[in-house]
């Protein structure tokens, strides 16, 4: 699980465009839908490259403007993604690189599934929605009638 999660979380919209420090430097050209939600200060995006390790520039995901910090990015050159957090302990998800202080997984306060919806997902309910009940029944009522009809046929045949 914790090597599964964090790349759906990058294929499902967790990560970033933003150019790096590796040789050769990737450049997507483009802001993820992540990197609209990174911030340096309350109203300041970080959207800089930057060259320093450790005394980089920090950058944090936000849903408020740069108020309230979801979590740190991993924004200095350290060949980890942009798109990734700092290193936590215990280790979350997320983490640029893990220290193999705890075994993460995603939970509905964990800052992952925050930044997920965040970006437009929201967790799904245990109850189904009216629809899907909807829907079903009509394909139940579908699926008898058909069989009714089969029954029929064979009893006139």
């Amino acid at each position: 699980m914790s090597v599964a999660e964090p790349e759906i979380n990058e294929v499902l919209g967790l990560g970033s465009m933003l150019p790096n420090n590796r040789t050769p430097p990737i450049s997507y050209g483009y802001a993820s839908p992540m990197d609209l939600f990174r911030y340096r200060a309350n109203g300041v995006r970080e959207h800089a490259r930057h060259s320093g390790t450790a005394t980089a520039v920090t950058a944090n995901m936000s849903s408020d403007g740069g108020l309230t910090s979801i979590n740190d990015f991993n924004n200095c050159s350290n060949n980890g993604d942009y798109g990734d957090w700092v290193t936590h302990s215990p280790t979350q998800v997320q983490d640029a690189f893990a220290n193999n202080t705890a075994k993460p997984f995603m939970i509905g306060s964990s800052s992952e599934t925050r930044a997920l919806d965040g970006v437009g997902y929201t967790r799904a309910s245990v109850v189904p929605e009216p629809g899907t009940v909807s829907l079903m029944a009509v394909g139940m009522l579908v699926v008898a009638g058909v069989d009714a009809r089969r029954r029929n046929r064979v009893k006139l045949a």
